[in-house]
């Protein structure tokens, strides 16, 4: 007997000290606002809470915004002070571009990433596009671009972690072209000697540069 009454005692005392260090809360559904946005648009696949002098935001993403013609997408500001219970588009699809490259920014997807950028001053919002995409020549590359938020949700500059240079791309292209002629030059063999030279004076002046 002795023994089940020291369990219970023991059990007890377990289950106090977890109420006791657990912090409770109730979610209020009184005031509760709902906010909606049009479906095509993927309205509500990213969403962020933030505060500035104007009061209390929701900032979601709608990535397919402008489906079904061209998805660059967009984001929207919901304000959670106040009696409003609809959301304005803030029109970010043509204010990212990246300076000295041709942007592709067709079905970009803007708001498909919508996260908090914490800082030494105050946190802070970043938007991405992740299939904007520039191109170089006749090739297109897709390495996504990103932009900062001000307080006021206006974009800061764009960046883009990946987006290639003119340089980065010829020497692409150069690279390319050497293993083209060392495997033409390997599969001649000796049937064309003199086509064989010309190769290996071409191959050696790409090898060169390369080197610069």
């Amino acid at each position: 007997m002795e023994f089940f009454r020291g369990y219970i005692f023991f059990f007890i005392a377990v289950i106090a000290d977890t109420v006791w260090r657990s912090q409770s809360f109730n979610v209020g559904t009184a005031g509760a606002k709902i906010f909606s946005g049009p479906a095509a648009e993927e309205f509500g696949y990213t969403v962020q809470q933030t505060t500035n002098h104007e009061g209390k935001w929701l900032l979601v993403g709608a990535p397919w915004s402008g489906f079904s013609r061209n998805r660059k997408g967009d984001v929207y500001k919901c304000p959670v002070s106040g009696s409003k219970n609809s959301c304005d588009k803030l029109n970010l699809q043509d204010s990212l571009s990246i300076p000295d490259v041709k942007n592709v920014n067709v079905n970009m997807s803007l708001g498909l990433t919508l996260t908090r950028m914490p800082t030494a001053t105050q946190p802070g919002l970043m938007m991405c596009g992740p299939l904007w995409g520039q191109q170089c020549g006749n090739q297109d590359f897709y390495p996504g671009i990103c932009a900062k938020l001000n307080p006021l949700f206006q974009p800061q500059a764009a960046f883009s972690p990946a987006v290639q240079s003119k340089i980065s791309v010829l020497r692409y292209f150069e690279t390319s072209l050497l293993i083209f002629l060392l495997l033409a030059a390997w599969k001649l063999e000796n049937k064309y000697k003199y086509i064989q030279k010309m190769f290996r004076g071409v191959t050696s002046l790409l090898f060169k540069r390369l080197l610069l």
